[in-house]
């Protein structure tokens, strides 16, 4: 039987929800924490949790028992974090700074590897508020708000392979498609701070189309 949970974030407030039959949930698990945290992504090959505190430069690794969640420990970072990735069916988990070096690590909370810019590239960056990450597949990662450029990483070699230009603003969101079970996507959709939502053919390495948006503020994207 599959259980459908729900968790949030309340100030320094980490909530869980169970549903225990059609039309009720209940909270099962309520924690009360010190800092205030940013972002939760749930790690469901492992059952456990990520909570990260952007202003502490902390990550959090979290276990659930039952219905409880456990503390497992926690890693601080000298710089500022500015997002996090993880796919599903991965042994790891990937975290931007905005010093533009992601730190990837294991299940387990384990630092694995730290990847930087290449020098090529070092001189295309400007000063970002911005570093989204995505996983394409196991092996392949872009970011985003790099001087407004989109940026392919190669986990294998440790580096950054390419990067596509055409953005006018900072890249501040980049999405894909739920893969299906015989079908892999090939697209991507980013964002920037101007407005402006593109379309990439990252098989083909080119863009398929661009929107102009009235309001330079895009909060969120969603692909259905």
């Amino acid at each position: 039987k599959k259980v459908i949970e729900i968790f949030g974030l309340f100030n320094e407030n980490i909530l869980t929800w169970k549903k225990s039959n059609r039309n009720y949930w209940k909270i099962f698990a309520k924690i009360k924490l010190k800092d205030a945290l940013e972002k939760i992504f749930i790690l469901e090959k492992s059952n456990l949790m990520i909570t990260t505190s952007f202003f502490h430069n902390k990550i959090k690794l979290w276990s659930f028992l039952n219905e409880k969640i456990l503390f497992c420990g926690q890693s601080f970072l000298n710089e500022k974090i500015a997002s996090i990735s993880t796919k599903s069916n991965q042994e790891f988990f990937a975290v931007g700074t905005l010093g533009r070096k992601i730190y990837l690590y294991n299940h387990d909370g384990l630092l694995f590897n730290v990847m930087r810019h290449s020098k090529f590239l070092k001189k295309n960056l400007c000063r970002t508020k911005f570093f989204p990450l995505r996983f394409f597949d196991e092996n392949i990662l872009f970011s985003g708000g790099n001087g407004q450029q989109l940026t392919k990483w190669d986990i294998r070699i440790g580096k950054t392979v390419k990067h596509w230009n055409g953005h006018i603003g900072e890249i501040e969101h980049i999405i894909s498609p739920k893969n299906n079970q015989n079908i892999k996507s090939s697209y991507l959709i980013t964002s920037d701070t101007k407005g402006v939502i593109k379309k990439w053919d990252i098989r083909k390495e080119q863009e398929v189309f661009s929107i102009k948006f009235p309001s330079n503020q895009i909060l969120s994207l969603l692909w259905n």
